[in-house]
């Protein structure tokens, strides 16, 4: 009984010494404790005559009171442990412990410094580690690194690859558990690492646990509730309890509020909720700019549970959200800023590509004449690729040349970059029926003039734009129906059975196309490989459709079939999802990353013909009898691989140039489908534009390895081999040095650049080439303004899936059956709804508006006024 009694009371003295658990307190809430008196310590504790008071013999009081006392001494040590964080003690001053009181005052200016800094039992090797600054780790000290880069360390003398400080801890947490240098070692790194998490904390304001009590007392409510049952049920935080006063219970209160996880201790927003100062320019703009973006009807601030959860956000502030007609005012208004900040933008850039596209109604026979010619611009500033939409001009039944051309030359002189088109991607342009024409140079008349583009004083002479195909279109109308028909007539002439019996009934087909879209036997545009997906995603509706209307099913060995083809023609359809920007895990392009540039396509191309020579072969496991045989897919890839080298043999050199130039591609063989004739038009473009003679050569003096078709699959493994090496300033692993190297001070010539740059170890397939020229600028000066103006071009002037499904969003509430009412009586609604969502990045980007964050840095170094673009009456 005594001992029980003994262990209560030397708890109780213990908790009351705790020294600090979170580190120092802020100033301020040192000085008002200072001020204030100091709690009644004394009440935390439960004498042991309330327990020898008990009756004799009576068991049952002295288990409560037991149970009470242990109770109490948690709570106490909790409330200790609360009081401690913000500088309390819970007993008098005179009480503190010799290593609380050794504590430097000046913790919070010297990060490395701690009370326990040093181990009692150390060994002489162990170095101060934690005198290092507060930016750098404390595990750096017990380690060196060679030559190679690499780390070893002090104890063990083991090699660590690489420098990372998760490794090095990792090394001496596992070393640790049989040595007692690196378990020492282990722990002052641990220790140094919560101190800097500490003094973080400090710094972006966040409450100590008393502190968050008392300004936050709503949430200690919510922390203390959950820890009623671990401080003692029913006896725990109760105001009449005899047993725990009501000081213990606020201290104790406090305690429970450091129960919180670290996710919500470390969240600025749970801790510190931000105030939302809004004034009603602000607000209508921002909500203009939600329903832009997301494509909310107009009415959407009248509804009643739009309007509830305003109540509950806003409070009285609802009323400044704009009516209607305000709101339709607001959109056109950020249409217009849109456009200005684009041509502010296009000023400060030096060159940019054009691409044409259009776009058509999701159901033409409701709507025959909504159709858009749409243009956009690609550029870079500060190595930063934009795509940005320019233009959405409605064209009714179509457009011929004349029209197509006075369209255009109003865009250009809108935003002056007549004289700054470098190349233009032409994707499908809406002809009028009878009126298409072969674009060429002369037709459109844009020029470019690549003057003092590396900073030399070079006055190169005009150079007229150049014409690039829309490299996604092309792969996809390779894969036409009549290839099909040619190797496989009998399972297309059975899928086309059943898709005319399907649609034959107007109640069928109705039916079919409003449970699947995407799946239209009719369309005319779309290519056939599309069709066969598009049926294989939506078989088992189809077949229930099929099923209700007493149509007869595919048979067993066409649905094999359809799945068969889809699968050996994935990688068409997922490198043109690749082209055209979207991440799609359906097709695999999700794993193609920054791909949708015209550097791409030299590569891509490349695969596409290396995939068509590989034999198809059914895998194991499959059932050969289900699908034709390797020699018919084979006949199959003949023509379509002669009709790749045909449509993509007309490429200019533009594109073998951003190849090139590309960190990733280069001068590798598998990259090109012919290498030495495609390098040489890609140096030959490139000493055209920056006016270098043509002995100036730089591809003679680099040694490239040549491949054959076969080996290309197997030069990928290589490639990821030497992906470590990326931007390494030592020598490579063949010993080539980096001729820059030897002397950074003298101005190399472009040769000698390109030499240089080629020279270096490929980059990682999915780098972002921009970034890596960003990163290298001051290495290559001559070199990277023509890599930043060509890695800025797309590959395909059509636009992805996903942006394509919130464009048929739009169009049918411009136009057809579901038209909105105030789009009919507003026209140009539909094209600032258009131009939002093929920009929507940019638009929330560069109309964020928040009251106390500044613009975005990017566009600050970018454009002149860049915060002005917060507000529409400033823009």
């Amino acid at each position: 009984m005594k001992r029980h009694l003994e262990d209560a009371e030397q708890l109780t003295t213990a908790a009351a010494s705790l020294p600090p658990a979170d580190g120092a307190a802020p100033a301020s809430v040192a000085a008002a404790a200072a001020s204030s008196p100091p709690p009644p310590a004394v009440a935390v504790s439960v004498s042991p005559s309330a327990v020898l008071a008990a009756p004799a013999g009576d068991a049952v009081a002295e288990s409560s009171a037991l149970m009470a006392a242990a109770d109490v001494t948690a709570a106490a040590a909790a409330a200790a442990a609360a009081a401690a964080s913000i500088g309390l003690s819970a007993t008098s001053s005179a009480a503190s412990t010799p290593t609380a009181a050794g504590v430097d005052a000046n913790a919070n200016a010297n990060a490395g410094a701690s009370s326990a800094s040093t181990p009692s039992a150390a060994p002489t090797l162990l170095p101060p580690a934690l005198n290092a600054p507060p930016s750098v780790s404390a595990v750096w000290s017990y380690f060196d690194k060679d030559t190679m880069g690499n780390s070893i360390c002090k104890f063990c003398e083991r090699v660590i690859k690489g420098h990372h400080s998760s490794n090095l801890l990792s090394h001496l947490r596992t070393a640790g558990r049989t040595d007692t240098a690196h378990q020492q070692a282990s722990a002052i790194c641990e220790e140094h690492r919560e101190n800097k998490r500490n003094i973080k904390r400090q710094k972006m304001a966040i409450p100590t646990a008393a502190e968050f009590a008392v300004t936050y007392p709503h949430l200690i409510a919510a922390a203390a509730a959950a820890a009623v049952p671990a401080l003692g049920g029913q006896l725990a935080f109760k105001k009449d309890s005899p047993l725990v006063p009501s000081s213990v219970a606020a201290l104790a209160a406090a305690a429970a509020a450091a129960t919180l996880t670290k996710d919500q201790r470390d969240t600025s927003s749970v801790i510190l909720p931000q105030p939302m100062g809004l004034t009603a320019d602000q607000l209508a703009q921002d909500f203009a700019v939600t329903v832009l973006v997301d494509n909310l009807p107009l009415t959407v601030a009248s509804q009643p549970g739009f309007e509830n959860m305003m109540q509950l956000l806003l409070g009285e502030k609802k009323s400044l959200l704009p009516d209607q007609e305000t709101l339709v005012k607001n959109i056109l208004m950020l249409q217009q800023s849109l456009s200005l900040t684009t041509k502010m933008l296009l000023a400060r850039t030096r060159t940019v590509g054009l691409s044409i596209e259009a776009w058509r109604h999701p159901l033409p026979e409701l709507a025959p004449f909504s159709q858009y010619l749409v243009v956009s611009a690609h550029f870079s500033l500060d190595y930063r690729a934009y795509h940005v939409t320019v233009s959405c001009t409605p064209v009714g039944c179509g457009v011929d040349l004349p029209t197509l051309k006075t369209i255009l030359d109003q865009t250009l002189e809108r935003f002056a970059i007549k004289d700054k088109v470098i190349a233009w991607t032409l994707g499908d342009i809406p002809w009028r029926e009878g009126a298409e024409v072969p674009l060429s140079t002369g037709d459109l008349p844009t020029t470019f003039t690549p003057m003092n583009l590396d900073g030399r004083l070079v006055a190169a002479g005009t150079q007229s734009s150049v014409l690039v195909p829309c490299a996604a279109s092309l792969l996809r109308r390779i894969l036409h129906k009549e290839q099909f028909m040619a190797s496989f007539p009998h399972f297309v002439i059975s899928i086309d059975v059943f898709l005319r019996r399907l649609t034959s009934r107007p109640e069928s087909y109705s039916l079919l196309k409003r449970r699947c879209p995407l799946l239209d036997p009719e369309r005319g545009d779309l290519a056939y490989f599309d069709l066969l997906r598009h049926l294989q995603e939506a078989l088992p509706v189809v077949e229930s459709i099929a099923q209700e209307f007493g149509v007869e099913p595919m048979p067993v060995a066409t649905v094999d079939w359809i799945g068969h083809a889809v699968k050996i023609l994935r990688p068409f359809v997922r490198y043109a999802d690749a082209f055209a920007g979207e991440k799609q895990r359906k097709s695999g392009s999700n794993r193609e990353i920054f791909k949708d540039g015209l550097s791409s396509v030299s590569t891509i191309l490349s695969a596409v013909c290396a995939y068509l020579d590989k034999p198809i072969q059914p895998r194991q496991g499959e059932d050969a009898t289900a699908y034709p045989d390797a020699l018919t897919w084979k006949s199959f890839f003949e023509p379509i691989a002669k009709d790749v080298q045909t449509r993509f043999g007309t490429f200019p050199s533009i594109c073998f140039a951003s190849t090139l130039l590309d960190p990733r591609y280069k001068n590798r063989d598998y990259c090109y489908v012919d290498p030495e004739t495609e390098r040489a038009r890609a140096e030959e473009f490139l000493r055209r534009i920056a006016d270098v003679e043509p002995a100036d050569s730089a591809l003679a003096t680099v040694e490239t390895p040549s491949k054959t078709t076969d080996d290309r699959e197997d030069s990928a493994v290589v490639e990821d081999d030497e992906d470590e090496d990326l931007l390494a300033h030592l020598p490579t692993a063949t010993g080539a040095k980096d001729p820059t190297q030897a002397n950074p001070e003298v101005v190399a010539t472009w040769a000698k650049e390109l030499g240089a740059f080629l020279s270096l170890p490929a980059a990682d397939r999915n780098v972002d080439p921009l970034s890596w020229w960003k990163e290298n600028q001051h290495r290559f000066p001559v070199l990277a303004p023509y890599a930043e103006m060509l890695l800025a071009l797309p590959a395909a002037a059509i636009s992805g899936d996903s942006v394509m499904d919130r464009v048929n969003a739009v169009l049918l509430r411009a136009d057809g059956r579901f038209q909105d009412p105030v789009f009919a009586a507003n026209p140009v609604l539909a094209d600032a709804f258009l131009l939002f969502q093929k920009n929507r990045q940019c638009a929330v980007e560069w109309f964020r508006n928040h009251a106390t964050v500044a613009a975005d840095p990017a566009l600050v170094a970018e454009a002149d006024n860049a915060g002005n673009f917060k507000h529409i009456e400033n823009v």
